[in-house]
Parts: structure tokens; sequence; C-alpha cells
């Protein structure tokens, strides 16, 4: 039979008897820290409790909120600083003032979604965030729309975006140097015109005007000068006909006032009759190589 070694019970309370787990300076320091941000919990479940337990909002509960915010105001929750970002176009002032926050004013009762939502209504602002950064300080993000041209429209000028969709209260005098859409539809389509261009940015960067065409195709004007009347389809093909004309003939530094690339296999160029002076154009056609 096994022997059983015997243990007595003084063997017992040593091996029984361990080292507090709890380090107090340990605890100390987090207490320091934790402190603040436990009080205001406990405020807070306090406020909801006696919200909920009286059926709703009560006098008891408007005085315990109160005091709750009067303790974090003590405790450093208040608006110190407003950070904004992204803005280019949008006047400083205004978007303080749709913030609204206020120097020294309870940050726990800043409403973000009302301040994002006024930053919404101001002329430029297309998306905004605001967020919190505890204790004190509120911080803005804002996306501004971009300006692509100006579209005429019954004699009456406006800025446009890259949606089409009109910037109110922007002066159109005050970018000028960007293209005019003449024409109904013409702000919508503006998108896909930029679009099509962006593989001959030469002939984009020129581009001083453009008319929509019964809702279907478009001409261009180039140094305010030449006109060129584009296809409503294969758009891209044409674009590049015109690009290879110009690097190939340098056909912009001639005496041409405009060019018709509406039909595939034909160059249609017009020019000004110098002999006559006159602002009448003479027209020639030209037969176009296939491959160009």
């Amino acid at each position: 039979m096994r022997s059983v070694k015997a243990i007595s019970h003084r063997n017992t309370e040593k091996r029984t008897r361990r080292k507090p787990s709890v380090n107090l300076r340990k605890v100390s320091k987090l207490s320091a820290v934790a402190g603040p941000w436990l009080i205001v919990f406990g405020l807070t479940v306090g406020l909801f409790w006696t919200m909920f337990t009286n059926g709703g909002p009560s006098n008891l509960a408007r005085e315990l909120k109160s005091e709750a915010i009067q303790a974090t105001l003590k405790l450093g929750f208040k608006i110190e600083a407003v950070w904004v970002d992204g803005l280019q176009h949008s006047n400083k002032n205004d978007v303080l003032k749709a913030i609204g926050a206020n120097r020294g004013a309870p940050i726990l009762e800043f409403d973000t979604q009302q301040a994002r939502n006024r930053l919404l209504d101001l002329p430029w602002v297309k998306e905004a965030s605001v967020s919190l950064a505890l204790p004190n300080k509120v911080h803005v993000n804002i996306k501004e729309r971009e300006p692509i041209a100006i579209w005429q429209m019954n004699r009456e000028l406006h800025v446009i975006d890259n949606g089409g969709d009109i910037i109110q209260g922007v002066e159109p005098a005050a970018f000028a140097k960007l293209p005019i859409m003449v024409g109904e539809g013409a702000n919508k389509a503006a998108q896909d015109l930029f679009r099509l261009m962006a593989d001959t940015p030469k002939i984009a960067q020129i581009m001083t005007a453009a008319s929509y065409v019964g809702y279907r195709r478009w001409n261009i004007k180039l140094d305010n000068r030449i006109e060129i009347n584009l296809p409503a389809k294969n758009v891209e093909n044409a674009l590049q006909r015109l690009n290879r004309l110009q690097q190939e003939h340098e056909i912009f530094s001639k005496d041409i006032v405009g060019i018709d690339l509406r039909i595939p296999d034909r160059l249609i160029v017009r020019v000004t009759d110098k002999k006559t002076s006159q602002s009448n154009q003479d027209t020639l056609k030209i037969r176009a190589d296939r491959s160009s």
C-alpha cells in the first residue's frame, strides 16, 4: 500500500497565504485619471434613471441635468477651440457662425447634427462632418463644391459645380477663367463633356465656351476664335482627329474660324476671307485621310 504523506495544518496555512494581487499604487493612479470620467458617468446614469422612473423629463430631471453640466464644466468639458479643415472658397466667419460653437459653452450640450445641417446650407459646402474631441475641442471637416464652368441660360450666368448644380450666391465674374456652357441642359451635360476631353488636355485647356445643341451634341469654341462642331456619337474619336491635326499641321494657328467634325470621313474647315476682310466665311471641304 502506498503511503500518504501527512500535511500539517501549519504547512497548509503557509501555502494558502498569498500576497495581495492588487497594486495599490496602480489603483490610486488609475483613480486619479478616471475619476472625472466616473463622475460624469455617474451623473449621466442618475439623470436617465430619474427621467425614466418619473415617466419622462421632469423638473427634477432638468435640475439634475443642469447640475451634471455644471459639474462637467468644472472638469474642463467646455468648448475652447474649433478646428476647421477643407476650406478653400467658403468664408471662414460664415462657417464659424453656422457651427455655433461658442467659446466656454458646455461641450456635452453641443449638437453636432444640427451644426452639420447648418453647414450644408452654406453655398460652397457639399459635405460636412462635425465631431467632438473631448474634453474641449470641436472638429469640423468640410468638402466644398468644385466649380467647373459658368452656365449661361436665358441671358443669366451661373457658376456650376461638377454635378451641374448652381452654386448659389457666387458671382460669376470671380470665375471668369472658367469656360462658358450655353444652352438648356448644358449644366448637367458639362461633366460628360469634360470627361470626354480628358484624353486631349491641350484642347481642353484652350476651350473657352461650349454650346449644347438639341440635348445631343456640342459645339465648342477654342481661344474665343475657332468653333468646333462635334458629332453626337464617337466624340472621343473626333477629338483625337482634331488633336492629331493640331500636332501634325498646327491647324489652330491658321486663319481658321471653324472645323466641322460631324462627318467621320470628311473634314470641313471654315476660313476667313482676307481679301474682303469681312466676317463672312468661305467653306472649304477637305477630304480627310480615313486613318486620321
